[in-house]
């Protein structure tokens, strides 16, 4: 009877332990339709404490626990070290962000409507719900997926990416009122006589193994520049 009982105590401690440590994290590969016409994919690899961005244009690690970006040039092996702060200022400036001052500011407000249509279909082989956000000026469609977990803070990552993303990109705020990984998502924002702008972005493959630690450092050999 004390066996079965240390047992029983041994297996509900593993199972705490087991819960209690973050996911391992992944790696996603994306597809993105930018407002020129062009195409880029984007490999986002997420961990418990750091994040990996690889795009056409570079290399992006975010460490979270100190909020510190290191921006990558790999055919220069050298790379460059700033907060999320500043990093996010300069991209700012550079795409002329935010381009949603709407959803940026009202998004707890009157000034766009959230709407959770209950539409489910597959993307990638994830499972993801439709949910609409709307205003005046513009229209977002975004599918998400309970099923993928960040393994990181939500808060930091989506900053990061709303960075990273260009004209048209979704701003961390609106993440705040949302649950779920967004495996796709399009951006409509109405012009006038001009039309509509668009972007999209879609996930393409998914990785569900845990990522080696050497993705989240900067490689050996880099030097510092700035």
């Amino acid at each position: 009877m004390g066996t079965r009982r240390a047992l029983l105590a041994a297996l509900l401690e593993l199972t705490a332990v087991s819960c209690s440590r973050p996911a391992p994290g992944f790696r996603a590969v994306e597809l993105v339709h930018q407002m020129s016409g062009r195409q880029q994919r984007e490999t986002i690899t997420y961990g418990p404490d750091a994040m990996r961005v690889e795009g056409r244009d570079g290399v992006w690690i975010l460490r979270y626990a100190d909020r510190t970006v290191f921006i990558l040039s790999p055919d220069e092996k050298s790379y460059r070290e700033t907060s999320l702060e500043q990093f996010a200022a300069a991209q700012k400036e550079k795409f002329m962000q935010p381009d949603l001052p709407d959803l940026v500011g009202t998004v707890s407000g009157a000034g766009i409507q959230i709407e959770r249509s209950g539409q489910k279909t597959q993307i990638a082989g994830v499972d993801a719900t439709l949910t609409r956000v709307r205003s005046e000026a513009f229209e977002v469609e975004l599918w998400l997926s309970d099923s993928i977990r960040l393994p990181g803070p939500r808060r930091p990552t989506f900053e990061l990416l709303h960075a990273l993303g260009g004209p048209l990109a979704l701003p961390a705020d609106l993440f705040d009122h949302l649950s779920g990984f967004p495996v796709r998502s399009i951006v409509r924002v109405k012009a006038g006589p001009f039309g509509e702008f668009k972007v999209a972005r879609a996930l393409v493959s998914i990785d569900r193994s845990a990522p080696p630690p050497d993705d989240f450092r900067v490689p050996e050999g880099f030097r510092r520049a700035g």
